[in-house]
């Protein structure tokens, strides 16, 4: 039976009680991402199926849970990794607890084995389509002359500032953007919706300077023109009627961003891409001025990933019409520079730049 409330204190103490567990195990390299990360998807399976006691687990709650899963924009490794997680969890606990009928629930966690597709896909090599440079120029093009343009076109500029995935910037507040600074830091603790519920500082990375100035021209109009306060959210609802427009201090839904963006791309006639995508376009771009194994670690950090290997498989994968350009300008840059004019010394030195990755 799956219950109305949202807290069960039964539960609670089984995962304290797992983490103290999964602690004693850092000599096994548990590390404290790791183990966070377990205690989260912990947490998602047990909101899923309703709090019910894990006492109660069957071959329906995993299966419900697989299925919300899929629902969720996540490719198949996170999921699997999401599956994986409560699996060891039941497995630990119901070989500790005196649970009845335990040797039917343990078959029961075949429910949360994932499928031979979703082995295959997760162990292929991934990779995700992201707007160009041309294509950002083009939605930076458009006409931003209502706030509901200025609202949207400031989103991009931030997603491509930061980084951020779409769920952090939609919960962020105009406390957490420090212009002075040109930071953003993702808060759980201020609400801010980040996975795993980690706290990321982040720098702005500021490859393209106009987005720094659209971002801070869209605060800077939400404070002196319609009184917003840093408990007010950075991207609010807009409504916009007889010529006459209402700047509301509250957040837009999350549902409302996939179709927000998809409208900026219709109205920039280009390719449609997810939210997500703009986070691979930062941080891929962010990869091209690479030059050093620090500067990799402090761009891993910067985004959110604690582990290197995550930045380089899931963001430095290139599909073959970006990976050929740099494998051909690896090597034409050898040109004689002297016989270049001004203007294409300029571009020249500027293509080296963002071709030459070194990690």
């Amino acid at each position: 039976m799956v219950k109305e409330s949202k807290y069960n204190p039964k539960n609670e103490e089984i995962k304290l009680e797992y983490k103290d567990y999964l602690s004693t195990l850092k000599k096994d390299k548990v590390k404290e991402s790791t183990a966070k990360a377990k205690i989260a998807s912990i947490n998602l399976f047990d909101e899923v199926n309703g709090y019910i006691d894990f006492s109660e687990f069957s071959s329906t709650n995993g299966e419900r849970f697989y299925t919300h899963l899929r629902s969720l924009d996540i490719g198949p490794s996170t999921r699997n990794n999401y599956l994986t997680n409560v699996k060891d969890f039941l497995y630990w606990y119901l070989n500790k607890a005196k649970v009845k009928g335990k040797k039917q629930k343990i078959i029961d966690l075949d429910s949360l084995e994932p499928t031979l597709t979703d082995k295959r896909l997760a162990n292929r090599q991934e990779i995700v389509d992201f707007p160009t440079d041309e294509e950002i120029d083009k939605i930076f093009a458009l006409p931003a002359e209502t706030m509901k343009e200025k609202r949207d076109r400031a989103l991009i500029a931030f997603l491509i500032l930061t980084a951020s995935r779409i769920s952090a910037a939609a919960t962020a507040t105009l406390k957490l953007v420090d212009l002075d600074k040109h930071r953003f830091y993702q808060d759980p603790l201020e609400g801010v919706h980040t996975k795993f519920d980690n706290y990321i500082i982040t720098q702005f990375m500021e490859f393209n300077p106009e987005c720094y100035l659209i971002v801070s021209d869209w605060i800077n109009t939400l404070k002196n023109d319609y009184g917003f306060d840093d408990a007010s959210p950075l991207f609010p609802k807009i409504k916009e009627y007889a010529g006459h427009t209402e700047v509301e201090k509250t957040f837009l839904k999350d549902t409302a961003y996939n179709k927000l963006i998809e409208d900026i791309e219709t109205k920039a006639g280009i390719e449609k891409y997810n939210p997500h995508a703009f986070r691979h376009y930062s941080i891929y771009t962010g990869l091209v001025y690479v030059r050093n194994g620090l500067q990799l670690k402090a761009l891993s950090q910067n985004v959110g990933h604690a582990e290197l290997e995550t930045i380089l498989e899931q963001y430095a994968n290139m599909k073959p019409e970006r990976y050929t350009v740099i494998i051909k300008d690896m090597y034409t840059c050898d040109r004689d520079l002297s016989s270049f004019s001004d203007e294409e010394l300029i571009k020249e030195l500027l293509k080296r730049q963002k071709t030459q990755i070194s990690f």
